[in-house]
């Protein structure tokens, strides 16, 4: 699922309700994306439940950005991380 919302996030001629569609397929992406559009740097007057207006309030390129971390974040299983993993992460992250 997430291949095939790259995938459309990728083109030019995209509409807005396709992505939705896609998304509300999976509830934990939908669930993270609103969670994502209700945090403080984007929130707007009220807080968001709507897919759609998650989507209006990142932009399309976060959500893809969003879409493909989970997407990563998912393939590496949690037990197999090498050590010293995060530490490294979150250097790399502040330099």
């Amino acid at each position: 699922m997430l291949v095939k919302l790259s995938s459309t996030l990728g083109r030019d001629d995209v509409d807005l309700r396709e992505i939705e569609e896609l998304i509300s397929q999976d509830p934990v992406l939908a669930g993270r994306l609103i969670q994502a559009a209700n945090a403080a740097v984007f929130a707007g007057y009220g807080p968001t439940s709507s897919i759609r207006n998650a989507l209006l309030r990142l932009g399309l390129i976060r959500v893809r950005r969003l879409a493909l971390m989970l997407g990563l974040f998912n393939a590496m299983p949690a037990s197999r991380t090498p050590e010293g993993f995060w530490p490294q992460s979150l250097g790399t992250a502040v330099c």
